[in-house]
């Protein structure tokens, strides 16, 4: 339960960078989005609270953009169960496990 509230404040912090900072600096309206890779570090790094990650994070964007509630949260849920899925069958400290992870969920979140 200690790395919940840092967790969530890392969250935070990278919603307000991906919203600002990488807003001004992105070309032609492509830009990194920040939540998702955090969400596949979670659900890589963290194996018991993985998915309440992707659920607040998924949540807290969509509260915060002001688009349709649950959209966010929906895909970025489905991505987090998938990429535990996925990395509980390989070994966790392959370098191409999180290249890998984040170009497939970054196809599936904008598909």
């Amino acid at each position: 339960m200690k790395t919940v509230t840092p967790c969530f404040l890392l969250i935070f912090i990278a919603y307000i960078l991906q919203s600002s900072v990488f807003n001004i600096i992105a070309y032609d309206g492509i830009s990194v989005d920040l939540i998702l890779l955090l969400v596949i570090f979670f659900s890589i790094i963290y194996d018991k609270y993985a998915i309440l990650y992707g659920f607040c994070a998924g949540l807290f964007q969509d509260l915060a953009s002001g688009t349709f509630l649950g959209i966010h949260t929906l895909s970025l849920v489905i991505i987090c169960i998938l990429i535990h899925k996925i990395s509980q069958l390989i070994y966790k400290e392959n370098i191409f496990l999180p290249i890998v992870a984040s170009v497939f969920s970054t196809f599936l979140n904008y598909f």
